[in-house]
């Protein structure tokens, strides 16, 4: 979430905060309950839901009555999110060589680059919030470094920099 802020609040996202359904409720991870909440009221097209989660396997499941008022994207962020503080210290090859099957990225972070690292909006926001621009930067780097499967899409599609994506 912390990450989408601040995306937003930059301007760096194909999509502004006014394009959004309500801004305050990003976090929404229930497809019945967002479809209950959002979908039964009318839009002039139809509803783009990018959910952003870390796992392959976890989906975001419509109802069968509101389907085909929204598409859903999945936005992988695996391993997990602190691959990009891995990336921004330069350390994800050492990473990948060494750590991957090992320890996850929160671990490396706090044991290898002795970074003070707390899962959490408040940490994470403070962390890029003065520079967007690097955040930018590692989310580039990994979607360079990763190999998205069918269907999936990484942060890096939904930046304003990058090529053809579901915000088209």
């Amino acid at each position: 979430m912390a990450i989408i802020r601040i995306l937003l609040e930059n301007g760096l996202l194909k999509f502004t905060e006014e394009d959004l359904i309500n801004p305050n409720d990003m976090q929404l991870r229930n497809g019945k309950k967002f479809s209950d909440r959002y979908l039964g009221l009318r839009y002039p097209q139809k509803v783009k839901i990018f959910y952003v989660h870390d796992s392959h396997y976890e989906k975001f499941i419509l109802p069968k009555t509101t389907k085909q008022k929204a598409e859903v994207f999945h936005v992988i962020t695996a391993p997990e999110i602190e691959i990009l503080h891995i990336i921004d210290q330069d350390h994800h090859k050492i990473f990948l060589q060494k750590f991957k099957s090992k320890m996850k990225p929160s671990e490396y972070c706090k044991q290898e680059l002795r970074i003070k690292y707390q899962k959490g909006y408040e940490y994470n926001y403070d962390y890029w919030y003065s520079r967007p621009e690097d955040l930018v930067r590692a989310i580039k780097e990994y979607e360079r470094m990763t190999k998205k499967q069918k269907d999936e899409f990484t942060l890096a599609d939904l930046l304003k920099s990058s090529p053809a994506s579901p915000t088209d």
